[in-house]
């Protein structure tokens, strides 16, 4: 007795209802913080500090939020003048895997000091450039310091756009492609393509052809993966020069010694990145892991019958054959053919799957590379950023969400690929294409369910770790892309849904129909129509997928909004009547706080201000304390920007807040914000 899980109604409903609970329990859950990129903590002396005359710090030290590669980091610290005054001796702090110290010059004179920082984190390799100031003395701190909540926020996301340039996210495209096509390739063949055409089969009804669809759908399956691992060691290497360059502060040209280093590590830091950095042993890791997928893809090839680069090796034909001497003639009985891509004769069975029948821990082993090459994008992903014990707990989450997405976009190329070789191969008019879709369609849904179920739960999740507010959808780049993301994935599961519950009924009543026509029965025009709808849908669905993928990469490429936050500030924009909103609030904690804000008028880029009123109003929503307000006044010397300081978050918990400003001439201006405020 065969049991189908999951296609059946109540089976169905009970997996979206179990889905929806996990997804209420991870929702209301209360993560962590995400600190995604190291960005700037807190200093010695502090940023806009001011330092008695006469007594200027020996030294200056750094706390990031995350950890740091120290081989390419730096503190560099200048006077007012732009000359140089510290020892050169940048360095890390034992101990303290996310500080810095370095010396300053002894007898330094009174007046304005910069310290421009530079680090690679050890999470997720992302590099973070930004400055702050202090002050010895007498005298006026620079303009552009860390000392408003603005300035630090707009170093945070200035260096988190450096790090979403056109090479990242291209990259990261390349390799999530890749990866999908690879894996979901192998899941297609294990999980799909087999049992569907076991099971059309089974139904005795299929013709003799149905051998020669099945070998060569599978030998485009094949060809899929093939592609996936050639993107992904394609992918390696691309990422390897840019993260090398990235971390060295080079170009292409500087990294491999052409042109001016101006004081670079040239080629030296392709090794050193590989060899000494946390991201670059990961990368390794995911080299040996690709190799293996090598392996075991060729091994596949060569069971099948077909001459691989194995064959090549001096002796090595020789030896199997005095080590294994019935594995030669054992391989021409499986295939049934001479080496080669041609196809069995009608009835027979052919040699890949033969191999997919008896050998099928080749497939398995090329799909545990690929599912553990994915691990090792988890290792150096946002998602590796978080602390304490969420940590592998985010780790895994976020392997699981590229594995279900492999699943399903990597099993969709698949699809589409191997119908395009097995419909051709079945005989028109006989039925024989109708059964095979009867048994694909349900079959491919089932694994689609469980990836959708899988995504839903960890993209939550990951949306709980990395998200400050559900503003953050619209306000910030990393949300934008998620945003997008899920906009475009809304389509795909609709289509997923209609192919589900009106294709697969209506391809079955065809497929199980002994009626003759042009509209009833497996063979008929009607049938053939609904097969090649199915088919453009699929099509359509890869191009949604694709963008998908797209997004994704712009949004691993920008830092999320927590990674401000544990930076010490909150970060919120938005554009409204023409205006657009900058806020900041610092440190965004119990107590005194600095709230600060930028208004731009969207059409001329200029900044305004004439605004008559910008107001701060805050409420707690726990206990009924009223409304409070604070009032923001225009900054001397910077057009636009208002700024007030007050207690007025004095209690721990949520606070709604809203943001008044008033214009003459111009609608109000209500921009409304969740703080939860910590002490």
């Amino acid at each position: 007795m065969r049991v189908i899980l999951v296609s059946k109604p109540g089976n169905l409903f009970l997996s979206f209802i179990l889905g929806l609970v996990m997804l209420l329990g991870l929702s209301l859950y209360a993560a962590p913080a995400a600190q995604a990129h190291a960005n700037y903590e807190h200093s010695l002396p502090a940023a806009n500090a001011s330092l008695p005359a006469g007594k200027p710090p020996a030294y200056i030290q750094v706390w990031f939020t995350e950890k740091l590669e120290l081989r390419f980091s730096e503190l560099t610290v200048l006077d007012q003048n732009g000359s140089r005054v510290d020892s050169g001796d940048s360095q890390g702090v034992p101990g303290e895997p996310k500080s810095m110290r370095i010396n300053l010059k002894p007898g330094l004179p009174d007046g304005a000091y910069t310290v421009i920082y530079k680090n690679a984190s050890a999470e997720d390799g992302h590099i973070i450039k930004g400055n702050f100031s202090f002050l010895v003395g007498a005298g006026e701190l620079p303009v552009n310091t860390m000392g408003s909540p603005l300035d630090l926020a707009e170093q945070g996301n200035t260096s988190a756009n450096e790090n979403s340039n056109p090479a990242s996210i291209g990259l990261r495209w390349l390799n999530y492609l890749s990866t999908a096509a690879l894996v979901g390739s192998l899941i297609f063949a294990l999980l799909v393509w087999r049992p569907a055409v076991n099971r059309a089969r089974a139904t005795k009804r299929m013709g003799p052809e149905l051998s020669l669809a099945n070998e060569a759908g599978l030998q485009r399956v094949l060809r899929v993966a093939w592609t996936g691992l050639a993107g992904l060691t394609i992918g390696w290497l691309a990422w390897w020069f840019y993260q090398a360059a990235t971390y060295s502060s080079q170009n292409l040209f500087q990294l491999f010694g052409i042109g001016t280093a101006s004081g670079a590590t040239g080629p030296a830091a392709l090794p050193d990145f590989l060899f000494n950095t946390r991201y670059g042993l990961v990368w390794l890791v995911r080299l040996v892991l690709i190799l293996g997928a090598f392996i075991a893809l060729t091994f596949t090839l060569r069971s099948s019958g077909r001459r691989t680069w194995l064959d090549r090796l001096p002796g090595l034909r020789q030896a199997r054959q005095s080590l294994l001497p019935g594995e030669e003639a054992s391989q021409q009985v499986v295939s049934g053919e001479p080496a080669g891509d041609a196809l069995v004769t009608s009835g027979t069975q052919g040699p890949l799957v033969a191999v997919l029948e008896s050998r099928k821990y080749l497939w398995g082993a090329a799909l545990f590379y690929g599912a553990a090459i994915m691990v090792t994008t988890s290792l150096n992903s946002h998602a590796a950023s978080i602390s304490d014990w969420v940590f592998w707990a985010a780790v895994t989450s976020d392997w699981l969400h590229l594995l279900s997405t492999a699943a399903w976009v990597g099993g969709l190329m698949a699809m589409a690929f191997a119908l395009t070789a097995a419909l051709p191969a079945l005989r028109p008019g006989s039925g024989d294409r109708t059964r095979l879709f009867a048994s694909l369609i349900p079959a491919f849904s089932q694994v689609t369910i469980v990836s959708v179920m899988i995504l839903l739960v960890t993209g939550t999740f990951s949306a709980a770790l990395q998200l400050g507010d559900v503003n953050d959808l619209l306000s910030t780049p990393y949300g934008l892309s998620l945003t997008v993301k899920i906009a475009l994935l809304v389509p795909l599961v609709l289509l997923g849904a209609y192919n589900l519950l009106v294709v697969t009924p209506r391809m079955r009543g065809f497929a199980k129909s002994k009626k003759a026509g042009p509209q009833e029965g497996a063979g008929s025009i009607a049938a053939g129509a609904l097969g090649l709808k199915f088919r453009k849908a699929v099509w359509l669905e890869i191009v949604l997928s694709v963008a998908i993928l797209l997004a994704a990469s712009f949004l691993t490429s920008s830092s999320p909004p927590k990674g401000l936050a544990s930076s010490g500030v909150l970060y919120y924009q938005t554009v409204q009547n023409g205006l657009k909103v900058d806020l900041a609030i610092s440190p965004g904690k119990l107590g005194d706080n600095t709230f600060e804000v930028r208004l731009t008028d969207v059409a001329t880029g200029k900044p305004v201000t004439d605004a008559s009123l910008v107001d701060w109003r805050v409420e707690m929503q726990e206990m009924d304390m009223g409304i409070t307000n604070l009032q923001l006044k225009p900054l001397t010397g910077l057009p636009g920007r208002y700024m007030a300081e007050g207690p007025i978050l004095s209690m721990v918990g949520t606070w709604q807040a809203q943001l008044l400003i008033q214009r003459n001439g111009f609608e109000d201006v209500r921009y409304a914000v969740t703080l939860n405020i910590k002490g």
